[in-house]
């Protein structure tokens, strides 16, 4: 949604942001809103295949702190993604020094450049209630949840629904039978 907000607003978001995240965003505002990494958000936390649940734990604890969201735990090795770390593997805290690689499971992915409608037929295929953004290099970028693109589901079913029916962009329900007429 930082796409749509003016410039000033975009810039007073960008300065609160830690240089890492910055760039990110920075390089995100250049994609349309009707693409992957458009549609993304970086509410997320990468963690190395090796480390352990309990530094796993901190860092999620953090995350919580900063956000108020409880993220998605994304393990990577070599900065390739491995998949997701399931949050109720978390609950595994008490089990001292075992990695984390062993509960890793498959999280479906797009990369960042495809339509929004790319995405959709990975959700689809993937009933899953997330879906890792990655860029050109394999390195995960953002993560898209379902309930951000049920936004983008309802958007095309009511443009569908507008064309079929020939109802101008700009007709209201309040509007006379007779600029009804006019609009189609």
């Amino acid at each position: 949604m930082l796409g749509l907000a003016d410039e000033e607003t975009r810039e007073a978001v960008l300065d609160r942001l830690d240089a890492d995240r910055r760039e990110k965003v920075q390089f995100l505002l250049e994609f349309g809103p009707e693409s992957a990494a458009g549609l993304m958000d970086l509410d997320y936390v990468t963690v190395d295949a090796d480390q352990r649940f309990e530094a796993v734990g901190e860092r999620v604890r953090r995350h919580e702190q900063r956000t108020g969201r409880f993220p998605r735990v994304f393990v990577t090795e070599d900065g390739e993604l491995l998949g997701e770390l399931p949050a109720a593997a978390l609950s595994m805290t008490g089990v001292e020094g075992e990695a984390v690689v062993d509960y890793v499971e498959e999280t479906p992915t797009v990369r960042y450049d495809r339509p929004d409608t790319d995405v959709v037929d990975v959700f689809r295929a993937n009933p899953e209630s997330a879906v890792a953004v990655l860029d050109d290099d394999g390195s995960i970028l953002g993560v898209i949840h379902a309930e951000d693109l049920l936004r983008v589901i309802e958007e095309e079913a009511s443009e569908t629904l507008k064309e079929f029916t020939g109802v101008e962009g700009e007709e209201s329900v309040l509007d006379g039978p007779v600029s009804k007429v006019r609009n189609r």
